[in-house]
């Protein structure tokens, strides 16, 4: 947009003339009225407002300054909204232009004396910009020109706001204020303009604070005729920003009204104007001998122009575009400028440069409101519509002015777009997983609803990106430079030294609308580029545009787009021979080119010859070396210029001096540069043995240009591990060129572990070789194949190009058939790169001799081992245990070797707490040597693994340890499974009474109750084996509650076969008594079941296993019934006698009701119902003699009997009478028993 005048380019504001804040910087109209001097000036004689005050207020009104804000509805709101405005300080002084011409002067009559009445068409004054106005740039038949844009942009404002000082104590200064604001005020109605005014006042004070200053206000107001809301404004005093800000949107707020009518009064001006326009005849019309006036349609075209300015000034865009539209309409219509105008005079180039304007400005308000496609259609359809006129009427469409149109043209695109700043172009700074890679970097801008349904639509319909248009702009750039490099001779002479038929002849030829003369412009052609300055050559132009675009292709990622247009100039600068611009361009998309890797070598290719090329004329000999290397790498055709023999590259090179004459030292890496040939390995075996051959496998194929000659490699090399290095010299060994597999003999040490060999290393293009030898390692570890190289040597150069690890990996092996031909087979294993060399296995065996499949708790395990030696010589060593990991779990540990006596003893250690290791001193050759390792079963079960490693030397290499380990599985398990039940007995012993304290014994000696209690235990193997139990019993360990107890009479058992599964019962007696009668705490026993058991195989190795028994709690002061049976003599009539012990340890008087229910099954004697009070600290015994009594049902299920007698359930009941509790009656001897209902049954004998 830089060729258009500033002011046909420019996006239209309301004007706003600041007064008495001091002058704007930078705001210079950009063109200057020419009859200025005849226009309306005032001059205001009130002092400009200073202070920080005033300065906030100018920088508050020049932020509504939209004139660098983004051409969108968004920055630049309409009438609706917030308006924008183009504000200019102007201090106290200013000068309206003319709004009439000045009169013609008038020539005296044959008399001398001027005519008395004078024709009204001479005496009508118009514009001074009009057609009609002798003055005006654009008499008698001009269109438009600039000045009048100029006029409502920067000269004819729309609202004129005056400020001035407004002191409380100066009440004499308002005179001069209201003479400076009627003043203003007459010289903007004395200048013809309807421009709005308003005043403000600062004031030092508030009305509150001073309120004489209302009365001032109110006379001021009434002198100068301003409207209250609209015309005076009174500014109190404000200290912070935010109330400047706030007062000034507020009275810009009030004022955008006045400003909005303003255009829409000069709108409606033009509107009523239009008709009329074409029979307005001038002063100097045809029928007065004059010049050809403006046609109808001019200026129809005129008033078109100027209410779409007036509606883009309101920001109406969507009505500024249809005037815009229509008035291209009426240029290209058939009567229009553009076909009744000669190309010859310069009114053609005035339409011209008006037309491009006004499609500028339809496509700004297309893009205003978002219309994207619309904008892109409009480009196109005026740039086709103005070459079918260029090509009609013109010079055609391959000229040297035409190019340079299209050229801005697409630039003026770019333009639009990049200061349009559309949403939908803008790029996303969201993440890649919220948003697709489009939306993160937008290439075009959808289509708008209106083509949203339209199929098929046409990409170049689509907006695309600032940079697509600046490439258009390069592209045509480049036409017009090449058509300016062919301007024949004999038409770059200057014009003024030709005649003028000969400047005509040759006008006639070029289109020079916005382009210099063809002299000119050859010679800008010729000019060399600056790329380091700014310049007007071509070269520069398009280096500039191109280094724009790329900018916009970069911000979204399309690098290759960016690397094309830089290589398509590099080719511009080559053809202008300014090789060192082309080479530092060229050297740096070369390093960082995406081509190489991404295999578009036929764009790479045309990189490397151009770089090739420029490299050659400056003398760059390693850059030479560099690119023909790479273009023998390529698969695409080269030119004949290039050399394909990249021995003969140097050709023709002389070096410039002795230093330079030395052969060069390249190095490349894969990735990096390209290689025409490529590598890869492979381990035939992932895991050897320390000093084992392994076979390896090279294969070379050669990807050089089919039109090289064979590539001869000087040497290959592979790094393996950190030290290991293996070279493949090229020698004079004859192979067959088809040979695709061969097998190299040993390598020979060539020290510091590197081993060579020689071989043919001579391939043709596409060739594959595959080249097997064998390695050995010394060292236990895994080795990788770290990197690879080729080498080829010259008497001139030398390169060496290394291959990264990646880039060498094979995915298939030679192998060998059933039939010994070699075929080809997929690699067994996915690293092939990389082989774990393992230390050289040991061969001393280890066999465990003795083990159980499980061990019980408690028990001593032992684990036999025998050691075998099958090494060729005698070793000697160690052997250790320990259990793996960091695990918790561990057990002492003890080892006995075979000449011990088996017993362990107290020896064990914790593995956890040191090595538990057992030497051993020497095995014979095919020796045997046997060891037993014992462990400590725990108390509880577990399972766990115990790791035996045996490490040994050979007798004759000291220094070099063998590994041998072996894992043995522990697990322990529970060998019983014990069930308690607890209960009371009766204590024989008679209870002691506060009647009978009887005698007084020692201090330490039990005075409390005494009381028997009974502990029944079911004992259930849970061994997988037999084994022998040798004796039970219960263990008290802990005695709570001051009391004493001891375990009764415990009788040993026979040893018993205990089997799988198998249950037993156990019953002991524990009696209790409490040191002290008064202590009536609850007493509690902590106590364990030693088992002692062995196993059935082994019973002298008897182990004690302590089974915990539950805490037993013995309630010492609770009432309690116990039940027993005697039997009777064999004199007496009944069978037993059955005895009911009610106990009251408590210290209370109680009192029961004591039951006997009848039952058919058996006779009792004695009382069926009776009360019972016990004293404290007493027990009462309630006898009844029993008779069985034979009866016909069968209740044998319920009641079983034996040979011996029966089994019978009184139904006995003891109730407190005081709670009225049942107490609940338990056995308290032998005979007496609970049944699977909890019922006391008792065994009566029958003699």
């Amino acid at each position: 947009m830089e060729a258009f005048p500033r002011e046909y380019a420019e996006h239209e504001l309301p004007l706003v003339l600041v007064s008495g804040l001091g002058e704007s910087e930078g705001k210079v109209p950009a063109a200057v009225h020419p009859h200025l001097e005849n226009g309306t000036r005032f001059q205001a004689h009130s002092p400009e407002c200073i202070g920080g005050r005033p300065q906030s207020l100018l920088q508050q009104l020049m932020q509504l300054d939209g004139s660098t804000f983004p051409w969108n509805a968004s920055s630049l709101p309409g009438p609706t909204g917030t308006l924008r405005y183009r504000v200019r300080a102007i201090g106290r002084s200013y000068t309206f232009p003319p709004r009439k011409a000045a009169p013609l002067p008038q020539s005296p009559s044959t008399e001398g004396v001027p005519p008395s009445n004078p024709s009204p068409s001479r005496t009508e004054l118009h514009s001074p910009l009009s057609p009609l106005s002798p003055g005006s740039p654009i008499y008698p038949d001009g269109i438009f020109t600039p000045l009048w844009l100029a006029k409502h942009q920067y000269q004819v404002p729309s609202l004129f706001l005056a400020f001035f000082d407004f002191a409380s104590d100066s009440p004499g200064a308002d005179e001069q204020l209201k003479n400076d604001i009627t003043a203003t005020r007459a010289a903007i109605s004395r200048s013809g303009f309807k421009s709005r005014f308003a005043a403000v006042l600062l004031s030092d004070k508030s009305i509150l604070n001073a309120p004489q200053l209302e009365e001032r206000l109110t006379s001021i107001r009434r002198l100068t005729n301003l409207d209250s809301k609209t015309g005076l404004f009174f500014m109190p005093p404000m200290s912070s920003q935010g109330e400047i800000a706030t007062f000034v949107h507020s009275v810009m707020t009030t004022l955008q009204p006045l400003c909005v009518d303003y255009y829409r009064d000069l709108t409606k001006h033009a509107r009523r104007k239009k008709p009329k326009a074409g029979s307005t005849v001038s002063s100097n019309s045809i029928a007065a001998g004059g010049a050809q006036s403006l046609s109808a349609i001019g200026w129809s075209l005129r008033y078109e122009v100027k209410q779409g300015v007036f509606a883009e000034i309101r920001q109406e865009m969507d009505v500024a575009e249809r005037h815009y539209a229509s008035a291209i309409d009426e240029l290209f219509a058939a009567d229009g400028s553009f076909e009744t105008t000669a190309i010859i005079s310069p009114r053609w180039n005035e339409s011209r440069l008006l037309c491009d304007s006004l499609a500028l400005r339809v496509i700004r308000c297309q893009l205003w409101s978002a219309q994207s496609t619309g904008a892109a259609q409009s480009w196109r359809n005026y740039k086709v519509r103005v070459g079918d006129l260029i090509a009609r009427r013109g010079q055609g469409l391959q000229t040297y002015g035409w190019s340079a149109w299209e050229s801005r043209w697409a630039e003026i695109m770019a333009q639009l777009v990049q200061r349009a700043k559309l949403q939908s172009l803008e790029i996303s700074t969201g993440k890649a997983s919220d948003e697709t890679l489009e939306a993160l970097y937008q290439i075009y801008a959808p289509p708008e609803k209106a083509f949203a349904t339209t199929e098929r639509l046409p990409p170049f319909y689509s907006l695309h990106h600032a940079g697509y248009w600046l490439r258009l702009a390069v592209r045509t750039a480049r036409m017009q430079w090449r058509m300016a490099l062919a301007i024949p001779d004999e038409d770059l002479i200057a014009s003024d030294q030709l005649p003028a038929s000969a400047v005509a002849s040759r006008d006639a030829k070029y289109d020079l609308y916005l382009v210099e003369d063809p002299h000119k412009g050859s010679e800008r052609a010729k000019r060399a580029a600056n790329l380091s300055e700014q310049s007007d050559s071509h070269l520069s132009v398009m280096w500039s545009l191109t280094q724009k675009s790329n900018e916009q292709y970069l911000e979204r990622s399309q690098a290759r787009m960016s690397d094309a247009l830089e290589l398509e100039l590099a080719h511009d600068l080559i053809d202008a021979q300014q090789y060192e611009e082309a080479y530092h361009m060229l050297h740096s998309m070369w390093e960082e080119s995406t081509w190489r890797n991404e295999d578009w070598h036929e764009l790479f290719a045309n990189l490397l010859q151009a770089l090739h090329h420029c490299a050659r004329h400056i003398g760059d000999r390693e850059m030479i070396v560099a690119t023909a290397y790479e273009l023998v790498s390529t698969t695409a055709a080269v030119t004949s210029d290039v050399p394909v023999d990249l021995h003969t590259c140097l050709d023709g090179q002389q070096p410039d001096n002795t230093a330079a004459a030395e052969p060069l030292n390249l190095e490349m890496h894969d990735g990096q540069r390209l290689c025409p040939v490529s590598l890869s390995f492979a381990f035939a075996n992932k895991e050897t043995h320390v000093g084992e051959a392994l076979e390896c496998q090279l294969t070379v194929q050669s990807h050089a240009n089919p039109a090289c000659s064979p590539i001869p490699l000087s040497s290959l090399a592979l790094q393996i591990g950190p030290s290991k290095r293996i070279v493949i010299k090229h020698s004079a060994d004859h192979i067959e060129s088809s040979q695709t597999f061969v097998t190299l003999d040993a390598l020979a040490e060539a020290g510091n572990d590197t081993t060579e060999i020689g071989t043919s290393l001579s391939l043709e293009s596409g060739q594959e070789r595959t080249y097997s030898f064998q390695l050995s390692f010394r060292e236990a570890a895994t080795h990788q194949v770290r990197q690879a190289s080729i080498t080829i040597d010259t008497s001139a150069f030398s390169i060496k190009h290394i291959f990264s690890e990646p880039l060498v990996t094979a995915d298939h092996l030679y192998v060998k058939a059933d039939n010994g031909a070699l075929e080809r087979a997929l690699a067994p294993y996915a690293d092939v790169t990389s082989v774990k060399v393992l230390p050289k296995p040991p061969k001393v065996k280890m066999h465990v001799l003795r083990t159980a499949r499980e061990y019980y708790t408690d028990e001593t395990i032992r684990i036999g081992l025998e050691l075998r030696n099958e090494e060729i010589e005698a070793v000697g060593g160690s052997i250790s245990a320990a259990f793996p990991g960091e695990s918790e779990e561990s057990l002492p540990l003890q080892w006995l070797d075979e000449k011990s006596d088996g017993t362990t003893g107290d020896n064990f250690q914790d593995p956890r707490e040191t090595q538990v290791v057992h030497n051993i001193d020497q095995i014979p050759v095919a020796g045997t040597f046997k060891v037993v390792l014992f462990a400590k079963a725990p108390a509880y079960a577990l399972s766990t693994e115990v790791l035996i490693e045996l490490q040994y030397t050979l007798a004759s290499e000291k220094q070099t340890t063998l590994k041998k380990t072996l894992t043995a599985i522990v697990n322990i398990v529970l060998p019983f499974e014990v069930k308690f039940s607890f209960g009371p007995l009766l204590h024989q012993d008679p209870w002691p009474s506060y009647f009978n304290p009887g005698a007084e014994g020692e201090d330490d000696q039990a005075t409390g109750i005494s009381q028997s209690w009974r502990l029944s235990s079911q004992i259930s193997s849970l061994a997988s084996s037999d084994l022998i139990l040798h004796e039970v019993q219960p263990v008290i360990d802990t005695v709570f509650g001051e009391s004493r107890a001891d375990v009764v009479d415990v009788k040993p058992i026979d040893v018993l076969t205990f089997g799988p599964g198998q249950s037993e019962p156990f019953t002991f007696e524990i009696g209790t008594q409490k040191q002290s009668l008064d202590d009536r705490r609850p007493t509690s026993l902590e106590s364990t079941l030693a088992v002692t058991w062995s196993r059935k195989d082994d019973e002298d190795n008897k182990v004690t296993t302590y089974v915990p028994v539950p805490r037993l709690t013995l309630p010492v002061s609770e009432p309690r019934v116990l039940c027993t049976i005697v039997d009777a003599q064999p004199e007496h009539e009944y069978d037993a006698t059955l005895q009911y012990h009610i106990e009251n340890p408590s210290t209370h008087f109680l009192t029961f009701a004591v039951t006997m229910e009848a039952t058919e099954y058996f006779a009792f004697s004695g009382p069926k119902y009776r009360t019972l009070s016990l004293a404290p600290l007493s027990r009462y015994r309630v006898a009844y003699r029993i008779s069985l009594q034979e009866h016909e049902d069968d209740q044998s299920a319920r009641k079983p009997k034996d040979d011996n007698g029966r089994w019978i359930w009184p139904a006995f009941q003891v109730i407190d009478s005081y709670y009225q509790k049942t107490l609940r009656v338990h056995p308290g001897g032998s005979g007496v028993r609970f049944d699977e209902k909890q019922n006391i049954s008792v065994f009566v004998k029958q003699s």
